[in-house]
């Protein structure tokens, strides 16, 4: 079927009635609406949009019947079922009719009363729709749950309010076009940047509430970071995220990840470097995370994913800090016991580290290398 339209399509004026002929055929069999024909639906629009305007009054009334066969029965509907109650659907009413009429000239459209009106209706409820080839491999943004407009006008009292609502368990309604939770994050952390100094204390108390989820306090941070807040206010806040409970792994690499900002700031402290090394002996990794047994052994059946991720990424930062902090000895101390461990990545991790540690001790850096490597080829 695609070969014969793109053989239409070669020369569109000269296979009019073939080209209604052929949409007829596939319409009768349910074509017109079968995902499984959607590159062959794109082919019949190109090819109509180059030569519909040909149609005599007779085909054209053909024609548009079987493309008010793509017109939805309702626009808005609910579906009420016993276990999930009452929910409201808006559906994508005349979005497949308006790629076929986006393609046919306008003064054909005019012709028409009925199509008309549909047209303007639609166009006035979709825009300008671009028709892809199916084919067509690309990569889309997923838009906020709020418009920009909503985004620009939020205050600081809105913005905590809606914290509550997109939460992680928060999910889209089921024809939604728009994200949750991850891409609200994104636009906080992208209005923080913009304008740090206006959500400082949003953000003191998006790390104190634990009724909110913690990747809303990270996203300020991130925005704190990238606006290159004053060193001072950043290791305040910072200092008070670390004290938090927190029982998400990937919450706990996020902070892990934003130690570059001492890095970068010079501002590192013992507090933050002892905090980071608590991470590394497994001192200071929640329990839901990792487990010990009584006799103080590794338990076999944790998480070791989740677990050598945590220490791999506090190895390296640690590392990174160890460069503003006279702790050679410990600094050591602690990486000769975490190169036992049995996570790969974190021998990867001292590996990509030993540059850093020839500032500190050049002789204890390579007899560190030599045991880390030693111990990946066994494994």
């Amino acid at each position: 079927m695609s070969l014969l339209l793109h053989g239409i399509e070669a020369n569109p004026e000269g296979y009019v009635s073939e080209t209604l002929t052929v949409i007829t055929s596939i319409s009768k069999r349910g074509g017109l609406k079968a995902y499984q024909l959607n590159k062959v639906r794109y082919l019949f629009r190109r090819v109509l949009g180059k030569n519909a305007h040909l149609l005599s009054s007779e085909q054209w009334g053909s024609l548009k019947k079987i493309l008010l066969t793509l017109l939805e029965k309702n626009d808005f509907w609910i579906d009420e079922r016993p276990t999930s109650g009452k929910k409201k659907f808006r559906g994508y009413y005349g979005s497949e009719l308006f790629l076929y009429l986006q393609h046919l000239p306008e003064v054909l459209l005019k012709k028409d009363a009925e199509i008309w009106k549909l047209y303007l209706e639609l166009n006035r409820k979709y825009g300008r729709t671009e028709d892809r080839d199916p084919g067509h491999i690309g990569v889309y943004s997923v838009p906020p749950p709020l418009t920009e407009r909503a985004y620009e006008k939020m205050t600081v009292k809105q913005w905590k309010k809606s914290f509550r609502k997109y939460n992680k368990d928060y999910r889209p309604g089921f024809h939604s076009r728009r994200g949750d939770s991850w891409q609200h994050r994104g636009e906080f952390q992208k209005c923080v940047k913009e304008n740090p100094k206006k959500f400082i204390g949003l953000i003191e108390d998006l790390i104190a509430d634990e009724g909110i989820d913690f990747m809303y306090a990270l996203a300020g941070l991130d925005g704190l970071r990238e606006a290159k807040i004053e060193a001072p206010i950043f290791t305040r806040l910072f200092k008070n995220a670390i004290k938090r409970k927190l029982e998400d792994r990937y919450d706990i690499n996020s902070l892990i990840s934003q130690m570059r900002f001492f890095d970068v700031k010079g501002a590192c402290d013992l507090e933050l470097f002892e905090w980071l090394e608590g991470l590394i002996l497994l001192e200071k990794i929640p329990e839901i995370v990792f487990k010990t047994k009584e006799e103080g052994e590794l338990e076999k059946n944790s998480p070791d994913k989740a677990i050598g991720s945590i220490v791999s990424d506090a190895v390296y930062e640690w590392t990174l800090l160890s460069m503003c902090n006279e702790q050679e000895e410990r600094v050591f101390a602690v990486l000769n016991k975490a190169v036992d461990y049995p996570w790969h990545e974190v021998r990867v991790s001292m590996i990509r580290a030993i540059p850093y540690l020839l500032h500190l001790d050049k002789e204890q850096s390579l007899e560190l290398f030599r045991r880390a490597v030693e111990k990946m080829e066994k494994e």
